[in-house]
């Protein structure tokens, strides 16, 4: 992509990012606490704690947006919270209005993130495609939750993904 093309690039992602993200949070709006509960196997996290993940990992992203540095594990668990889709969706949407400011005080959009990869780090737009590519993985890995827990997907899951 173009350097010219910098701005149009966040826009993109940033609609791309809130189409994806508003699929989580109409998941949090049908699912119960014993919905978060669940986990297909005693090896994976809980539906609840997998959603409290995805702001983890986002908050690790936009932390490296402005350090540049990749770090993880920059947040602790909290239990309480991966039993409340009300105070999961407060998380995240507070998660996603800081996203929303660091995007939009981005001056340099072909900034290396040091991953700590052998291979060659992704400048910022990979960054973010990686982000994106992220939640959308684990809205596969929610669907089999919900097949294998019993429970109900939105509608919008089953518009967006043909459940």
């Amino acid at each position: 992509m173009p350097i010219s093309d910098e701005h149009t690039f966040v826009g993109e992602f940033s609609r791309n990012w809130q189409y994806a993200r508003n699929l989580t949070y109409s998941l949090l709006e049908v699912v119960s606490a014993d919905n978060l509960g669940f986990s297909p196997h005693h090896e994976f996290g809980t539906l609840g704690r997998q959603l409290w993940h995805c702001g983890h990992v986002q908050e690790c992203y936009r932390q490296a947006m402005v350090s540049g540095d990749m770090v993880f594990g920059l947040l602790t668990p909290d239990k309480e919270l991966e039993v409340d889709p009300e105070a999961l969706a407060g998380f995240l949407e507070e998660l996603d209005d800081d996203l929303a400011a660091t995007l939009r005080g981005l001056r340099d959009y072909t900034a290396v993130i040091d991953w700590g990869l052998e291979e060659e780090n992704p400048e910022l737009r990979a960054h973010l495609i990686w982000l994106l590519q992220h939640e959308t993985l684990h809205h596969g890995q929610w669907s089999l939750y919900a097949r294998l827990g019993g429970f109900e997907v939105p509608e919008t899951w089953r518009d967006a993904w043909g459940m």
